[in-house]
């Protein structure tokens, strides 16, 4: 996107926020900085995750899920879709739900060693008293609650949405090098052993 193109910006905010998919049927993610947090498990760490238990099979199979998932959000959303299509775009969300369960919860982890700690674990304990109902549904809001306090002061300290999405950038970039150097060491170990 180059500097002033606000029709790509807008269509490139759509896509990072799932405006496309529908996908929101929680609370909406506030902003592209919160989006960053559930997209970088959508679409790089839970593909890693699956990748190192399951190999190539594993990544396809995460990666074939979610973008199927939000194949069956878009069609349920359009306004001549049949019936079975909303059943079809829950199912299809439950069984991302199962996928993403673990990888989101170990991402979000990554955020808090990868940041503030103690203000991570809070956003944590948040999800866990006010999400505790939907186990596999609220992988996202776990993930943004993490990151938020994973930021902690430097989130609230921003002074616009583009600084909070350049901050939320960088704790990713932060956690992929930290989940690349255990991949790293566990293949070493392995190749040892």
């Amino acid at each position: 996107v180059q500097l002033g193109d606000a029709a790509a910006a807008q269509r490139l905010r759509a896509e990072i926020l799932e405006y496309d998919a529908a996908q929101r049927r929680g609370p909406a993610l506030a902003s592209v900085a919160e989006a960053v947090f559930v997209q970088a498990n959508n679409r790089l760490f839970g593909v890693v995750f699956w990748f190192v238990l399951l190999g190539p099979f594993g990544a396809l199979l995460f990666r074939l899920g979610d973008l199927l998932r939000r194949e069956a959000l878009l069609r349920a959303a359009r306004a001549d879709a049949p019936p079975e299509a909303d059943a079809l775009a829950a199912d299809c969300q439950r069984v991302h739900g199962v996928l993403a369960w673990a990888p989101s919860r170990l991402l979000a982890l990554t955020y808090g060693v990868a940041g503030s700690f103690e203000e991570s674990f809070a956003g944590w304990r948040a999800y866990l008293r006010d999400e505790s109902d939907h186990f596999f549904d609220a992988n996202d809001r776990l993930l943004v609650l993490a990151g938020r306090g994973a930021l902690g002061a430097r989130w609230a300290d921003a002074p616009d949405e583009a600084e909070r999405t350049r901050r939320a950038m960088r704790l990713v970039r932060i956690a992929f090098y930290a989940w690349l150097a255990a991949v790293g060491a566990l293949t070493l170990v392995a190749w040892i052993a």
